[in-house]
C-alpha cells in the first residue's frame, strides 16, 4: 500500500536506514556518505512539507537513533604523478577510447569538476588582458573561475575542431579505468571504506579505483608539487579556504615563477 506521512514514524525511519545498508545480488552496499547525502534529503523534503501543512512526525525525523554519522572516510584520494599522466596521454587506443582519454586530460590540465569539464570546449575561450584563458561559471558553487589555456589543452581542442566529444559520467568512469588499465596503471593502493558507522580496508589496483574526481586531485596535487602558489590553485580549482587543500599541501608554497609559466610546464 501506499505511504502516508504519519507512517514515517521513528520504526519506519529506522527500516529506511537498514535497507539503504543492506546488499543485494542487484545493489552493492552505498557507501555511508551515500547513506547521509540520502538521509538529508528525505529530512528536507519532509520539513519543507511539514511546512506547508503534512502531518509529519518531526521528534521522529529529528531522533539521532535512524541517522548515520557523515563519514570519516573522505575517499580513495588517487591522485596520478606526471609520470602517470604521461602514460595516459600517450597509450594507444582506439577511437573511441581517445576520445575519453582526451576529455580525461582535459580535467586533468583543468583541475575542474566532472559537470564542469565534461563540455569544455573552444566555445568557452576569452581574451583578458591579452591572454587567452578559458572562463567558466562553477555549476556547484556558481563561482566564476579563469583557467590558462594552456598548449596541451589547446592542442585537444585543435584536434576536433575545438569541440572535442562529451560522454554521461557514468560512461566515462568505466571507460577510464579500462584506459587505464592498458596504460599500465595497475600499482596497488589502500582505499578505505566505511558503511553503518564501520571502516574498513581493502588493497586495490589504481586503474580500477580512478574516477573523474582523480582529475581535480592530481591537477592540485603536481600543482602543488611543482611550486603553483596556493592562491593560483584555488583561483582556478574554485576552492575558498585552505582547509579543501590541505590534503595536498608539502613543503613552502611561495615561490616567484611567473604562474602562467609553471602552468604550461605542469605536465611536462
Amino acid at each position: 500500500r501506499s505511504l502516508t506521512f504519519q507512517d514515517l514514524d521513528l520504526n519506519r525511519l529506522i527500516d529506511f536506514t537498514a535497507h539503504l545498508n543492506r546488499s543485494t545480488k542487484d545493489k552493492e552496499q552505498y557507501k555511508q556518505s551515500t547513506v547521509v547525502k540520502l538521509q538529508r534529503r528525505l529530512v528536507k523534503f519532509l520539513k519543507d512539507m511539514d511546512e506547508l501543512g503534512a502531518n509529519v512526525d518531526v521528534k521522529s525525523l529529528n531522533s539521532k537513533k535512524w541517522r548515520l554519522k557523515q563519514s570519516k572516510v573522505s575517499g580513495n584520494n588517487l591522485a596520478f604523478t606526471k609520470d602517470e599522466v604521461r602514460l595516459i596521454a600517450n597509450v594507444q587506443l582506439d577511437k573511441k577510447l581517445d576520445a575519453i582519454r582526451d576529455r580525461f586530460l582535459i580535467g586533468i590540465y583543468t583541475g575542474q569538476r566532472y559537470s564542469d569539464f565534461k563540455q569544455l570546449n573552444i566555445k568557452d575561450v576569452v581574451i583578458e588582458n591579452g591572454i587567452e584563458i578559458l572562463q567558466i561559471r562553477q555549476k556547484k558553487t556558481r563561482k566564476r573561475v579563469s583557467i590558462p589555456l594552456t598548449d596541451k589543452i589547446k592542442s585537444i581542442f585543435n584536434k576536433y575542431d575545438g569541440l572535442p566529444p562529451a560522454f554521461s559520467e557514468p560512461v566515462f568512469n568505466k571507460q577510464i579505468k579500462v584506459i587505464c588499465d592498458l596504460a599500465n596503471i595497475t600499482d596497488l593502493m589502500k582505499v578505505e571504506h566505511e558503511h553503518n558507522n564501520k571502516i574498513t580496508s581493502t588493497m586495490e589496483r589504481k586503474c580500477d579505483v580512478v574516477s573523474s574526481h582523480t582529475c581535480r586531485r592530481t591537477f592540485v596535487t603536481i600543482g602543488v608539487q611543482s611550486g603553483l602558489p596556493l592562491n593560483e590553485i584555488m583561483k582556478v580549482s574554485g576552492h575558498t579556504n585552505l582547509v579543501s587543500l590541505s590534503r595536498y599541501l608539502k613543503g613552502n608554497l611561495d615561490v616567484g615563477n611567473d604562474a602562467k609559466d609553471i602552468y604550461n610546464k605542469l605536465f611536462e
